[in-house]
């Protein structure tokens, strides 16, 4: 699951994509099909792997499943626990939905369809344990997964760190005792014993080993080089052991589903309406209690998605590979990648709903805050490359669009004509309007094309719509807490080191202070002006380091840009 996940941001990274990547859901049917076919064609092989186990924990699956979760968690920084605070009410929703709600309500409607409204459709021997499959998904929350779904609804990568350090920590004392607990009200004894080990074997163990490699190659690298060289061999090695633990889990699986095909359609519904359900809760909590939607959307995502791995691991040790716990387990990464996608569309579309809240701070499209990563003279703090001036062009009149004749990276000059818009007086006059006709739309000033929003040419838009981006100059934005707010002021001089490999130290000057801090999360925006003959992209990270020896100086204030027609101009805050 973690692996179709990193696929997920790759696309939407526009990263290149080898060909085993781009077909993984293929290949995972393949797996499916494969297991079935070779549960039929070869059972002694399949007998001979459930053979192998010790104290009840099956060896094969164990050494798959940690060359699943290793990798992951060598993602995880336990040391931002410490931020955690920063962001306690997004992480306090998202620790109530995780570990009072999401358990109790997985069971709930496990027991509601499996146990009665779907219980002639399934094969009465499997019923119990198909609950108990869906309890052990819904007690084990979402780790490395969410760093993607964070990604890609804009989320507060900080937050997102943080919370995911916290579940770590809290799995390691909850994950064992709530399915314990859960387990107990079914007909299924619960073997205590095997449930421990399986907590000290998925999780204690792999997050201890992981957390003193990561330790061990940032000692050694502490730009993060290593890591990464690390996990990105890591990253196939992850993949086939996914696929190949699919292989073993439908070839004991096999004789049930060509029996009984629609069992993984029964099973799917009550965890999509778990899904649905635990995200809707997550996401209105988050606005009730005023977290900014940068902190609502990966709050109500962590809440939502499951630790895949650990759950398939936990059920094949507590009932082996035959039983309906797995199969429940896996159907999880059948669905869980589709609807998390159309989960991130909700939280992109509902932003504006979602700050209209009155006390919600609405977000200007910069960088969240992210932590401080030193306590010394020097402080060393992450920072993002970003536009210094936005404007957004809207279309003057409603029409037709009849030429769009930039894209994003263009470079465009004051006046320029971008594209032309045919009112419906015109459209109704000519069926092939002159290239001369209609209203165009032309750029307030010289800068480049951001984005263009979806719009193609003969397609009707209303007044107002937004139809292209343009930005000019760049800037690195970059936040510090209140303890420190006054530790930067704009003609300071800092240094700054882009993420690139090999990217030499830049000596920069801070240009622009906010005002004021940021009401939710306690902290000051910053901007400081980048060389214009550097070859940069917005998005881009860098290091700035901010000396606190700095002396206080005075709150400064800039007046905004000027609007001017047919386009919105603001200037772009982190």
């Amino acid at each position: 699951m973690t692996a179709q996940c990193e696929i997920t941001a790759k696309r939407t990274s526009g990263a290149p994509i080898g060909v085993f990547e781009r077909y993984l859901t293929l290949w995972v049917f393949a797996c499916i099909l494969a297991g079935i076919a070779l549960g039929h064609l070869v059972p002694p092989v399949f007998e001979a792997t459930a053979a192998l186990e010790v104290a009840q924990i099956n060896l094969p699956v164990a050494v798959l499943i940690w060359l699943m979760i290793i990798p992951m968690l060598l993602k995880v920084d336990l040391t931002a626990l410490s931020g955690v605070r920063q962001h306690w009410r997004g992480a306090a929703v998202t620790l109530f939905v995780n570990w009072a709600v999401k358990p109790f309500s997985m069971a709930l409607l496990a027991w509601l369809f499996v146990e009665w409204l779907f219980r002639p459709y399934l094969p009465a021997e499997q019923i119990d344990y198909y609950v108990a499959g869906m309890i052990i998904l819904g007690a084990a929350p979402c780790t490395a997964m969410v760093f993607v779904w964070s990604n890609l609804s804009r989320g507060e990568p900080n937050f997102t760190l943080t919370q995911v350090a916290l579940n770590d920590v809290i799995m390691i004392f909850a994950f064992g005792p709530i399915v314990g607990l859960l387990l107990g009200l079914t007909a299924i004894v619960v073997p205590w014993a095997t449930l421990f080990l399986s907590v000290l074997l998925y999780i204690i163990v792999p997050l201890a080993i992981a957390t003193l490699w990561r330790a061990l190659l940032l000692r050694g690298d502490p730009g993060g080089g290593s890591l990464a060289r690390v996990l990105a061999a890591l990253h196939p090695i992850s993949l086939l052991a996914l696929l190949a633990t699919l292989v073993l889990l439908f070839g004991f699986q096999g004789e049930q589903i060509t029996n009984q095909p629609g069992v993984i359609g029964l099973l799917a519904v009550p965890l999509l309406i778990q899904t649905f359900l635990i995200f809707i809760l997550a996401y209105l909590l988050n606005r009730w209690v005023r977290s900014p939607h940068a902190i609502a959307g990966p709050s109500a995502l962590i809440g939502t998605s499951n630790f895949f791995e650990l759950a398939v691991a936990t059920a094949i040790a507590l009932f082996g590979f035959e039983s309906g716990a797995a199969l429940a387990t896996v159907v999880g990464v059948l669905i869980e990648v589709p609807v998390m996608l159309l989960l991130v569309r909700i939280v992109l579309r509902t932003q504006g709903w979602y700050e209209r809240r009155a006390g919600i701070p609405v977000a200007t499209g910069g960088v969240p805050a992210l932590a401080a990563r030193s306590a010394s003279a020097v402080l060393t703090v992450d920072a993002r490359v970003g536009p210094a001036r936005v404007a957004i062009l809207t279309a003057p009149v409603a029409g037709r669009i009849l030429a769009c004749v930039v894209r994003p990276g263009d470079a465009v000059s004051a006046g320029q004509e971008l594209l032309r818009i045919d009112p419906p007086a015109a459209i109704g006059a000519a069926a092939d309007p002159a290239p001369e006709a209609g209203v165009g739309v032309r750029a307030p000033w010289s800068g480049r094309v951001w984005r263009v929003h979806p719009v193609a040419e003969g397609v009707e838009v209303p007044a107002g719509a937004p139809l292209l981006e343009l930005f000019s100059g760049l800037v690195l934005q970059l936040v510090l807490g209140e303890t420190h707010a006054l530790a930067l002021a704009p003609g300071q001089q800092v240094q700054a080191r882009l993420a690139a490999a090999g990217a030499p130290a830049l000596a920069l000057t801070v240009t622009r202070a906010w005002p004021e801090l940021d009401p939710e999360q306690g902290t000051r925006r910053f901007e400081v002006d980048l060389p214009a003959e550097l070859d940069l992209a917005v998005g881009m990270h860098a290091q700035v380091e901010v000396p606190l020896a700095a002396p206080a100086t005075a709150l400064p204030t800039w007046p905004m840009p000027a609007s001017e027609p047919g386009a919105a101009v603001a200037p772009c805050a982190s």
